[in-house]
């Protein structure tokens, strides 16, 4: 396992959608998915048309703000994780669409949080020390999308168009003048090369499991994924080879 991953990771609902690269709950993807849930409620528009009526509950809970409201229900599963099922059946399955407005503004938020200089934002180290965190939210976000969308139950189509989205993020992420600020971003290249691994293979293995089946993966859809990865490969300047 790479230092990468050994890192602790903000929390997603996506990571929790995927159960099997997590056969059974933990904390850490308890605090996922209702981190990425909040995220979610506060930018989807309601379709409800009535108004809910006020509560005592209701009205403390709209007094917290978001960390303090994840850190209250990842209390509550962490005491009573018979609950899991429950929640989850009221959180929407992610998108393509959705994770990448979800990822575009978490870089909007990368690029607003860099020190103004007259001359532009820089790479050096003071810069790198304000923005860290910020950077290292989008790249664990990406790779929490990874998980769910390069997964069994998720058809390949999808899965390649997500990976060939999800990688021009990484082609975008600041080069810095020092070589150790640039370790995260190889790490992620070298993860991302993974996924698009896995999603081969299973792509090979439900071939095999249809060989009858010509219409399944065409062979110009098959020859448009290799293209992609390609393409990725040479901004990447070979980090993503097979």
């Amino acid at each position: 396992m790479s230092a990468y991953k050994g890192r602790k990771r903000r929390f997603s609902e996506d990571e929790e959608m995927s159960e099997a690269s997590s056969p059974s709950p933990t904390i850490s993807s308890a605090r996922e998915f209702v981190e990425k849930h909040q995220q979610r409620m506060s930018e989807s528009k309601r379709t409800k048309t009535y108004t809910m009526k006020s509560s005592p509950l209701r009205d403390k809970l709209a007094l917290l703000d978001k960390d303090k409201l994840v850190h209250l229900l990842v209390s509550l599963l962490e005491t009573q994780p018979q609950l899991k099922q429950d929640i989850m059946m009221y959180i929407p399955a992610p998108t393509v669409a959705s994770a990448m407005r979800v990822l575009t503004d978490l870089e909007k938020k990368l690029h607003n949080s860099f020190p103004y200089h007259k001359n532009g934002p820089r790479r050096d180290r003071y810069t790198y020390s304000r923005v860290r965190h910020t950077l290292q939210d989008l790249m664990d976000t990406m790779l929490l999308y990874c998980q769910y969308f390069v997964s069994s139950s998720v058809f390949p189509a999808t899965c390649f168009d997500f990976l060939d989205k999800v990688t021009y993020f990484a082609h975008r992420l600041p080069t810095w003048e020092q070589d150790e600020h640039n370790q995260p971003k190889q790490q992620l290249y070298h993860e991302l090369l993974d996924y698009w691994k896995q999603a081969i293979q299973m792509t090979v293995d439900r071939s095999n499991h249809a060989p009858h089946d010509p219409s399944a993966y065409h062979v110009d859809t098959i020859s448009h994924w290799s293209q992609n990865l390609a393409h990725h490969n040479a901004l990447a300047n070979g980090l993503l080879q097979t």
